[in-house]
């Protein structure tokens, strides 16, 4: 990044030479954008803690500096692996999948492979699935393929989107094939995800719209 710079891990923070703008709007709960989307969720038929599978990270500073020569750290994730699969538990990870491929989906966040996602529980006992890196945002997407959490059907590229997508995470637990019940249950919430951010757009354009240094930070 940034002309040869790496990113360093230094202790229980990861400096990252590049702007971590997009990283703290996504993966910070005290981000405006978290904060909208979990006060509007208790409001609605969605309900509180629809987005609870995000992380809180820490940012420093924070909130990140903008620009696009700007670098920062963040906390160091850590998680525990999931406990074996119940029937529960299976159900509520197929609606955790669904929300998140929605919600990734409507904000335009892609090179979601499997290497840049984690799974597993935090100190909170929350079942977390997460992106580690923030750095492509507001994309125009035609499909949630694009994300690259699913496979892309395209035959020319269906065996190397296969192995990527991020969504691998999450199958050894769901189960292969995924049962027809928990797959109509993803349906579902990726459906009501996305009506739920199609009501709150116009707020979540607000949040943009008025974040310092939007216009120099790169994607």
């Amino acid at each position: 990044h940034n002309f040869g710079r790496r990113v360093t891990l230094r202790g229980e923070r990861i400096e990252k030479p590049r702007t971590l703008l997009w990283e703290w709007l996504v993966l910070s709960a005290q981000s405006p954008l978290r904060v909208l989307l979990d006060e509007a969720a208790a409001r609605d038929p969605i309900g509180a803690g629809a987005f609870s599978f995000l992380p809180d990270l820490a940012f420093f500073p924070s909130p990140p500096t903008p620009g696009a020569a700007a670098g920062g750290e963040v906390e160091r994730i850590e998680l525990s692996p999931l406990p074996a699969p119940s029937d529960e538990g299976r159900r509520a990870l197929a609606l955790l999948a669904g929300r998140a491929i929605a919600l990734f989906s409507w904000l335009g966040v892609t090179d979601l492979h499997w290497e840049n996602l984690v799974l597993g529980v935090d100190q909170r006992g929350q079942v977390i699935f997460t992106p580690l890196d923030v750095e492509m945002i507001l994309s125009d997407l035609s499909l949630p393929t694009e994300t690259k959490l699913l496979p892309d059907a395209d035959p020319e590229y269906e065996a190397i989107c296969r192995h990527a997508a991020g969504v691998r995470r999450l199958l050894p637990y769901l189960g292969k094939p995924v049962q027809l019940g928990d797959l109509v249950a993803m349906a579902c919430a990726y459906r009501a995800t996305l009506l739920f951010l199609d009501r709150q757009s116009a707020a979540i354009a607000a949040v943009f719209a008025a974040l310092p240094g939007l216009h120099d930070t790169p994607i």
